[in-house]
């Protein structure tokens, strides 16, 4: 059922970045969540990190939340607390511009 999950907010991501932006690169990691941390506050994390990232909120889904910039780039972060986990994805136009903004997200996450 998470795997589902997964795929579909991952292809949410590709789906609404591409029709912007016709996306080229996706940039992904994995992140650590702190032990015993629930989805809503992975969710409440991943909130905080993409508005301290300076990119704009957009409409949450069950296990994700996403974020844009304002050259159109699209970062998700999908929590898999049963795992441990959250994946911070960030798709654009170019690798180029989606690899700073994944390093910044990591960045705040891991100073939280």
């Amino acid at each position: 059922m998470h795997k589902l999950s997964m795929v579909l907010s991952l292809g949410a991501l590709v789906a609404l970045s591409t029709a912007p932006v016709q996306a080229t690169g996706l940039s992904m990691n994995e992140v650590p969540l702190r032990s015993g941390a629930t989805l809503d506050e992975c969710r409440a994390s991943g909130r905080t990190a993409i508005s301290q990232a300076g990119l704009q909120a957009m409409p949450d889904a069950p296990a994700s939340v996403f974020g844009m910039t304002s050259g159109n780039e699209l970062a998700a972060i999908y929590c898999l607390p049963q795992r441990g986990i959250a994946i911070i994805a960030v798709a654009g136009t170019d690798n180029q511009l989606t690899r700073p903004i994944l390093a910044r997200l990591i960045g705040l996450w891991s100073s939280r």
